[in-house]
């Protein structure tokens, strides 16, 4: 989606609703969506998704790092239909009364936006996936409590880089190089949370990335036709779990990721 296409949607509704994953917040804000939004008045209200794979007490000090920056924040777990009604609450309450107040959902692909969607409806009606960029197309949807619901596809470039493997924007399956993204997963959960590899595959993690990958391979029976282990098909199992929550990860607000963005 280009950023006129995406100006358009904001100009349109009353109040923003960036969704972003709570393992990783800053990774998956969204500066350029929230320039903008301010540039044009609208409210916006950060959505911490996935909040069931976060310790709460996480969350909370994401929730009290991020409050100074947002009209409002809010954290949810979709998949448990958790936070739905403080959510409704906070854009009712940021859009001063008024009725139907229109939405516009954006964020990364992934973060969990289709899922927000039918959780703010109260039925399953915009199509949900684990696959990256699954809506392909804006649709206005009416939610519950006089709410009307601007969805947009995900709205970035696809670059193949670091960033991009981490936040899974890129479906496994169309990486040009998944053993390269498996290998800064596997550095980035040896890094910022230690024994999570160890805990998920029974495998050392202070092996160097490739050897792990090899190894989880031979325990998995990923071989190709030669007999080698097929690296490409673990690559792309173990960056899928990473991508669901399978492997335990999170990062604090104090963590230096967090402290080297420059926030408005």
């Amino acid at each position: 989606m280009s950023l006129r296409s995406l100006e358009r949607v904001i100009r349109e509704g009353d109040v923003v609703l960036e969704v972003v994953d709570s393992r990783a917040p800053e990774r998956f804000r969204c500066p350029e969506i929230e320039n903008l939004a301010r540039r044009l008045g609208k409210p916006i209200v950060l959505c911490l998704n996935k909040c069931d794979l976060v310790p709460k007490d996480v969350v909370e000090q994401w929730k009290r790092f991020l409050r100074k920056h947002f009209d409002e924040v809010v954290f949810t777990s979709a998949r448990d239909h958790h936070g739905t009604i403080i959510l409704r609450r906070a854009i009712r309450k940021v859009s001063r009364g008024k009725r139907p107040v229109k939405v516009s959902v954006v964020g990364y692909p992934n973060v969990g936006k289709s899922s927000i969607i039918n959780a703010l409806k109260g039925r399953r009606s915009s199509p949900v996936s684990s696959i990256p960029g699954y809506t392909r197309k804006e649709m206005e949807l009416d939610a519950k409590g006089g709410i009307r619901v601007l969805d947009t596809p995900g709205v970035f470039p696809q670059r193949e880089d670091k960033d991009a493997y981490l936040r899974g924007t890129i479906d496994p399956d169309k990486l040009k190089d998944p053993v390269k993204g498996a290998i800064e997963v596997i550095r980035e959960v040896k890094d910022k949370m230690p024994g999570a590899l160890r805990e998920r595959y029974q495998i050392d993690e202070n092996l160097d990335p490739i050897e792990f990958l090899e190894l989880l391979g031979r325990k998995r029976g990923r071989f190709t036709k030669g007999g080698e282990v097929d690296l490409e098909r673990v690559a792309k199992e173990l960056i899928r779990e990473f991508h669901v929550g399978k492997i335990r990860y999170y990062i604090l607000p104090g963590d230096e990721f967090a402290n080297r963005r420059i926030l408005p």
